[in-house]
């Protein structure tokens, strides 16, 4: 805010001096002068009695009475200031509003109030009373003080003879003031009868050297709280410096400004080198937290479906423990890629869910959106800690304060109506599948296909074929792990062993007619396409997450970067 009311002051000041026939209005020198202090300090008593003793301000014996700025303006300068207020260069961030020399207001954070008056010995001064700038209470006010800074060509410091400005205080005031090529003058307010002491008068002369003053007085003590007036040539010694019309601060300010420039660009330049790791981060943190296609594929099916085939497992002893699942799956998955492993973690669940996401019903399209939602929490919390953890909002939260908790659930609504398709779509998928096989199994082992069910040999076929428990699983050790387990199955199922002809006739309809057939595709596509749905809800977070990052990186061409490289430069040479 300091940054941008200094543009504001530069602008304002340019316009205020550039040569140029006279308007009627214009003051030919104009002096903005702030009266600033800690709370209680007597700043709106100095600016009461500097307007001849008139009520314009309002001192109570409660600190913290002004609240915003109040600005004193010869009325002679009435029309020049309509003009500056109207047009935007004068408090142009404030509300502006007229009120009269004894109206007795606070003032207000958000408007400038304007009194007119006809005090000759400030007829070229712009006169503001401020709200404190030192009090924990009134921190919101010294915002305002501070802020407001580079608009004044000279500073009266009200200095308390009770609450003594701290010396860091002080000294941030100096150097700020230094910056802005300010002028200081500082007022001791005595608040008790007597002899000043020496140790009074050196902390006095001390808080004056501090800010490099250019003057100090010290004003006479006055009974009483609130509102007191002081004879007229208290402040005579003040009102000709301030009087001695504004001063050349173009340089300063440009130098501050300049400054502020660069270190906006270096920022925007870090921000940008990081902001494509965030893009990396935030999408690799949402493929982190995906299932598996083969995952998809166990928890939609149904409960009923799920049993039948863990008791298959157990036959064929495909899942021989979670552990070794567990080290295996990756590996067979990229030994397998032309496979997708249709029903691929029947063996990786081991007839149990990871992360507690069981799916017991019979009802798939339950089971589906289920298994989506918890899919995108788990997303969006990957995603949410990666961007917590993130260089970029690390470097961001140095500067600024944002909240990065944005809600996601409701986003998963947008995605229903697909899941219900995709669901349909696996569900007719696996239908088919049953069917094929059982159909082309039928003629081949009735006795087989008839005691054990068509259902369990398509489940059995894509275990054993898909992701069987081998490190490698090529086409001869797939024959005789299929072999082995039609034998298991036609034994336990009271059939007796299959041999010879009838075996190899089966393992010719699995490798010719089952695997990579049309059907067996269409279940890996609609898995496939299930899962797609909760890649595209990960994409959407990270992208949204993304976009509202890169709202705060400006382009190397952004016509604000091109001004703000052009104020840095200005202000080097300045």
């Amino acid at each position: 805010r300091q940054s941008q009311q200094a543009a504001l002051a530069l602008r304002f000041l340019r316009d205020l001096n550039e040569p140029g026939p006279s308007d009627g209005g214009r003051p030919e020198k104009l002096s903005l002068v702030a009266i600033i202090g800690g709370a209680s300090s007597g700043k709106s008593t100095v600016f009461n009695n500097l307007l001849g003793g008139r009520m314009a301000s309002r001192v109570t014996a409660r600190g913290h009475s002004t609240r915003g700025p109040i600005v004193a303006i010869h009325d002679d300068c009435r029309d020049a200031a309509a003009k500056f207020l109207d047009s935007g260069l004068l408090f142009p961030t404030f509300t502006h509003l007229q009120t009269g020399l004894d109206d007795n207001i606070s003032g207000q954070p958000s408007a400038v109030h304007i009194v007119y008056h006809n005090v000759d010995a400030l007829r070229n001064v712009a006169l503001c009373d401020m709200p404190d700038l030192t009090s924990e209470p009134a921190r919101a006010e010294g915002d305002i003080a501070l802020s407001t800074l580079p608009w004044f060509d000279r500073l009266i410091v009200l200095v308390d003879h009770e609450r003594w400005f701290d010396r860091q205080t002080i000294g941030r005031l100096h150097d700020l003031s230094v910056r802005f090529g300010q002028e200081r003058f500082v007022l001791f307010n005595r608040a008790r009868e007597g002899q000043l002491s020496e140790k009074d008068r050196d902390r006095l002369e001390g808080q004056a050297r501090r800010l490099e003053a250019s003057n100090h007085w010290v004003l006479e003590f006055r009974r009483g709280r609130g509102f007191c007036t002081f004879p007229p040539e208290t402040f005579s010694g003040l009102l000709e410096p301030i009087n001695a019309g504004g001063l050349d601060r173009n340089k300063p300010l440009l130098r501050f400004l300049g400054s502020a420039a660069t270190v906006v660009v270096n920022n925007n330049t870090e921000r940008a080198a990081r902001l494509g790791q965030l893009k990396d981060a935030l999408h690799h943190a949402a493929n982190r937290a995906l299932p598996s296609t083969s995952k998809c594929l166990m928890r939609l099916m149904t409960h009923a479906e799920r049993r039948h085939l863990d008791a298959v497992s157990r036959i064929l002893r495909i899942t021989e423990t979670r552990e070794w699942v567990q080290r295996q799956a990756d590996r067979i998955r990229l030994t397998l890629r032309r496979y997708v492993p249709v029903v691929g973690t029947l063996l990786a669940g081991d007839a149990g869910q990871p992360n507690g996401d069981s799916s017991d019903t019979d009802d798939r399209q339950s089971n589906g959106w289920d298994l989506f939602a918890s899919s995108c929490s788990r997303q969006s919390a990957a995603i949410r800690e990666a961007e917590e953890h993130s260089d970029f909002w690390e470097e961001v939260r140095r500067w600024v304060s944002m909240d990065l908790h944005t809600p996601d659930a409701d986003l998963t609504e947008r995605h229903r109506s697909r899941i219900r398709e995709r669901v349909s779509n696996l569900d007719a998928a696996l239908n088919t599948w049953n069917l094929k096989v059982e159909s082309e199994c039928k003629g081949v082992s009735p006795h087989l296909v008839g005691a054990v069910g068509g259902t369990t040999i398509a489940g059995m076929i894509v275990l054993v074929a898909v992701t069987g428990p081998v490190g490698a699983l090529t086409w001869p050790l797939a024959t005789g792990v299929l072999a082995n387990a039609f034998g298991a199955l036609a034994t336990s199922a009271g059939v007796g062993a299959l041999a010879g002809r009838p075996l190899n006739r089966l393992m010719s309809v699995v490798r010719e007619k089952l695997i990579g057939s049309r059907e067996f595709n269409a279940v890996q596509t609609a898995a496939e396409a299930f899962r797609d749905e909760i890649i595209a809800f990960g994409c959407n977070i990270a992208d949204s997450r993304f976009a509202r990052a890169e709202s705060l990186v400006l382009g190397e061409n952004d016509d604000l970067v091109r001004a703000l490289v052009a104020v840095a430069e200005a202000g080097e040479d300045a």
